[in-house]
Parts: C-alpha cells; structure tokens; sequence
C-alpha cells in the first residue's frame, strides 16, 4: 500500500530589517543580543533548507552603506548580499513611499515605516527586527498583515 504525498509546508517570505544584518557587529557579550544573533542565523539556515524566500531592498542597502565605522559597514554588507539572492531584492515604489507615509502618521520611524511599506509590498509574511519600539508600536497598532517579530519569537514559531 502506498503511503500519499505529504503535502510541503507553504512557503514563506519573511524581510530581515537592516538591524538584522548589524547584528552581529554588536557587542555578544550581551544575553540579548548573543540569543537575537543566534536566531538570526539559525532563521537564515531554516529558509534557506525550507525554501523560504529572504526578501531584501534596496532601503537596506541604502542603510548599510550610510554606517561611517568602515569595517562593520563592509561585514553587514558582506552578511546582507550572501543571505539575500539579487533576485530577491526590491526597490521601494510610489506606492511604497504612500504606504509609509500612513505608518509614519501613526508613528513608526521614517526607517522603518520604509521597511514596513516594502514588506508588505513584496508580499512578506514576516519582518524580522530587533527594535523594540518598531515591534511595540507595529503591533500594538497593527499596522500591517505583515507580523514585525523579534527573531527569538520568530525562531520559537518556525522551529516547532
């Protein structure tokens, strides 16, 4: 008797803020920070087997690029473009600009009300950052469809 087809779990989007990519530029010594990079790269390995598409932007290039210390800016970027397939990295449209005008007119940073507008654009499930304001105030408010989860929460959910 033949066992049926298991069917494949859904693909998934999921837009890495620019935090994400600097993470591990900062100080591990830190229990936070030490668990949030832990989570980032086992995400990035659980897509990257899974098939889950890292959506990236041109914003958070962009964001790399503006770091003045040479030597984080050169390793967030190197980080950024061996995680992200150029495939996979969007520009911000009209639209975009529109869109994150109306999160930062309920409060969002300019920044981040960038990344917000160009997940949901790219058809994001999840933005994964490390910033507790962007999470408190996207939630709390609930901006989007897209979820903006820290990657500890996040990885807790996928790794089940």
């Amino acid at each position: 008797m033949r066992r049926p087809k298991q069917q494949s779990a859904a693909k998934m989007k999921v837009y890495p803020d620019s935090c994400i990519y600097g993470r591990q530029g900062d100080d591990q010594t830190q229990p936070d920070i030490e668990k949030d990079t832990f989570a980032i790269a086992a995400i990035f390995d659980i897509c990257r087997i899974a098939g889950h598409k890292i959506i990236g932007s041109i914003h958070i290039e962009s964001e790399i690029n503006a770091n003045p210390n040479q030597k984080r800016k050169l390793a967030t970027m190197a980080f950024f473009t061996n995680t992200v397939k150029p495939e996979n990295i969007v520009a911000m449209t009209p639209a975009d600009f529109n869109r994150a005008r109306v999160f930062i007119a309920q409060g969002l940073r300019v920044a981040d009300s960038y990344h917000l507008a160009i997940a949901e654009s790219s058809g994001a499930e999840v933005l994964l950052t490390v910033d507790k304001d962007f999470i408190r105030i996207a939630t709390d408010k609930k901006l989007s469809k897209v979820r903006v989860l820290n990657p500890s929460n996040f990885l807790k959910e996928i790794a089940l």
